[in-house]
């Protein structure tokens, strides 16, 4: 029940120009990756686990935090850390093998809940690549690189979806000046993503300058979308250009 209420608000949500998906799709995503809650660290050890480590936890956080935080979920296949809430998730085939496997896009409970008190500094956002296995779940790549960091309103995550040959996630922000920031990877590979291409759109007062970037077999590792992000996705010169015209 608690991933069902994370995905439904995750779907209804206030970042913009989100479509709302079909609730059949939602329904998919709920049954085939349900969560099952209060699970301690010493427990199901043959699962693939997202682990924090418990000392680091322990000794940076409130005590109150680190007894909310402590326990794991059993969500598609693998236990997750309660210090992570799985905020979205996609379903597709991430290895060819026509099964349907999973990206989760997990953030750090402090990002999502301010009650809880448990902010760290430096916190990541992950995107965790999860394949089946004929009714098997196991972690391929866990990736801290590829989202926001920001949380709360001004977050510029805007979601992610199938595209030709895998999958995109958007980032958009601003409100005179903006910009849009999309980027796509490869699942063709049977071992791993790669970067395929990055679209990037600056505006000034919805005039849009447009540029795109294509990539073959690119290592997800080399490049730093969140570091990206934080610079507005290096949109100045740009916005100078439209500012003038």
């Amino acid at each position: 029940m608690q991933l069902t209420i994370r995905i439904l608000r995750s779907i209804f949500c206030y970042k913009r120009n989100i479509l709302i998906l079909p609730i059949l799709f939602c329904l998919t995503i709920v049954c085939s990756c349900h969560s099952i809650n209060g699970h301690n660290q010493g427990e199901i050890i043959e699962n693939d686990s997202v682990k924090m480590d418990q000392n680091v936890l322990k000794a940076k956080l409130s005590d109150s935090c680190f007894l909310k935080v402590k326990g794991y979920n059993l969500t598609c296949g693998i236990m997750i850390s309660n210090y992570y809430l799985v905020e979205d998730s996609l379903i597709l085939d991430l290895n060819n093998d026509k099964e349907s496997d999973y990206l989760l896009m997990l953030s750090p409970v402090g990002m999502e809940e301010p009650d809880y008190n448990c902010s760290l500094d430096n916190a990541k956002r992950l995107l965790v690549e999860v394949i089946s296995n004929h009714g098997k779940s196991k972690i391929r790549h866990i990736y801290s690189n590829l989202l926001t960091d920001i949380s709360g309103l001004l977050s510029p995550y805007n979601g992610m979806d199938k595209c030709q040959n895998g999958f995109e996630i958007r980032h958009m922000a601003g409100q005179r000046f903006t910009w849009d920031y999309i980027v796509q990877f490869n699942t063709s590979n049977e071992e791993r993503i790669y970067l395929s291409k990055i679209i990037k759109e600056c505006s000034v007062e919805g005039q849009p300058i447009k540029e795109e970037y294509f990539y073959k077999d690119y290592p997800v590792e080399k490049i730093n979308i969140t570091d990206t992000l934080k610079k507005d996705c290096n949109c100045y010169k740009l916005w100078e250009k439209l500012d003038k015209d």
